[in-house]
């Protein structure tokens, strides 16, 4: 996509300006990953097999031996408020579209597809309330009602970009796959096979009183973050870019919902 800035008004100069923050926090997430490649290069940790009383399983607890550079949490906040931000100047192009001095405001997420539509009505009427209603409802889908098709990943980055503004985004780190030839023997005899297996911590349930697990190559471990609302916690740079691709989309759609030559254009 491209953002080069003539001499345009609203809201297209503030569509560009959403571009810019997008392009932005993808640097910032190429940044994200060589700080968290050098860390984990250094092995800052150690992995222990414990079990799960309450559950009958075995998780794979990893263990920090230093402290996380404060560069990890910190990147992880501006971009998410780089990305929920892009919205926002979207949101405000709209409005100032139609008033110059339009009060700040942040794009509406709301409990349903009516509080959406209340908001609207407030701003826009007529031709413009109808297109603003499908691209909110229909195609960004800015509510939280999830069984009528709300946007999860959304509502994910808006609660962890609100969080962000008086709280560190501190990530976890996880085994997120095993290695080859992974074994989980139990003193009952019984014996699974995990080479490779994808998992998220908490790794199998099996009998005995005792287990042990050996393997050739040693898990893989992530940072990762917790998410509200698509549920545990997920890979942190699968999850930034999954954001990305989500707003880059959303910004999309406001150009193609009001569509000019002065729009910022995409590849």
């Amino acid at each position: 996509m491209s953002s080069s800035i003539p001499p345009i008004g609203e809201p297209h100069i503030s569509f560009h300006h959403a571009v810019i923050k997008t392009t932005w926090a993808k640097q910032l997430i190429q940044d994200l990953n060589v700080e968290i490649e050098q860390f984990i290069e250094r092995k800052p940790y150690s992995i222990s097999f414990q079990p799960e009383p309450d559950r009958g399983s075995y998780v794979l607890q990893v263990n920090l031996v230093e402290h996380i550079p404060h560069t990890i949490p910190c990147l992880i906040g501006d971009i998410c408020h780089n990305l929920r931000a892009s919205a926002d100047f979207c949101w405000m192009g709209m409005m100032r579209s139609l008033n110059p001095q339009a009060p700040k405001d942040t794009l509406p997420i709301c409990s349903n597809a009516k509080g959406i539509k209340t908001i609207a009505e407030k701003t826009f009427e007529g031709e413009i309330l109808v297109k603003i209603l499908d691209l909110l409802v229909n195609r960004i889908k800015a509510h939280y009602d999830f069984q009528s098709g709300g946007n999860m990943m959304l509502a994910d980055l808006n609660h962890l970009s609100n969080w962000q503004k008086h709280n560190m985004l501190v990530p976890s780190f996880a085994v997120t796959e095993l290695g080859d030839n992974t074994i989980i023997k139990s003193d009952d005899g019984s014996r699974i096979d995990l080479s490779r297996a994808k998992v998220n911590g908490r790794i199998a349930q099996i009998g005995g009183s005792h287990a042990e697990m050996t393997y050739d190559s040693e898990p893989t471990v992530q940072v990762v973050i917790n998410l509200k609302y698509l549920g545990g916690y997920q890979p942190i740079n699968e999850t930034l870019l999954d954001f990305h691709r989500l707003m880059v989309q959303s910004i999309q759609a406001f150009c193609e919902a009001f569509p000019s030559p002065h729009n910022p254009t995409f590849d």
